[in-house]
């Protein structure tokens, strides 16, 4: 990913969606949100889009924060308007069958990444470690690594990052 004003779309402007959307408007990117809650603030330097589909059309970057509940839904709201170069990066605390999911809905529109975090969003801000999965991963991690994420692309399938913080805390909390 390099050239000209990139364009993230971050779908979901909780606490972590807005740290990754701001800090994305201060590494120079046009960074759009969207969140259907009126009530959630719209961050420094990003434009609110009015619905998913707006916010995504044109995106090189799909950041989707929107909890493991939306995560479904979020998909299908976007496919319509996503670019088939894009990168979707599902970054929901969501089950491996849920990412699949997602994967699935998309189903070619655009590149889904499974992203897992590790750790607090809050605590880290965007420098968070990420693990990353699925075919474009290593581009994933490019585009976070603009807002100094600690993303690791681990290869394997959509599902293995999930699946694999699934394994973690399962060994920490044991």
């Amino acid at each position: 990913i390099a050239g000209g004003m990139m364009k993230v779309a971050v779908l979901g402007l909780g606490e972590a969606g807005a740290i990754f959307a701001e800090a994305f408007a201060a590494a120079g990117w046009q960074a759009v949100g969207f969140d259907p809650a009126s009530t959630v603030r719209t961050p420094e330097g990003v434009d609110r889009a009015s619905s998913t589909a707006e916010a995504v059309a044109g995106a090189d970057v799909v950041l989707s924060l929107a909890t493991a509940a939306h995560a479904v839904s979020v998909a299908r709201e976007a496919v319509s308007a996503l670019r088939n170069d894009a990168v979707y990066i599902d970054l929901n605390a969501a089950s491996p069958q849920v990412k699949t999911d997602v994967a699935r809905t998309i189903d070619g529109a655009a590149r889904v990444v499974d992203g897992a975090l590790i750790g607090s969003v809050v605590k880290f801000g965007p420098k968070v470690n990420i693990l990353l999965a699925g075919p474009a991963a290593e581009e994933a991690a490019r585009a976070l690594g603009a807002v100094g994420s600690d993303a690791e692309p681990i290869g394997g399938t959509v599902g293995a990052a999930s699946g694999r913080k699934l394994l973690r805390s399962v060994f920490m909390k044991g």
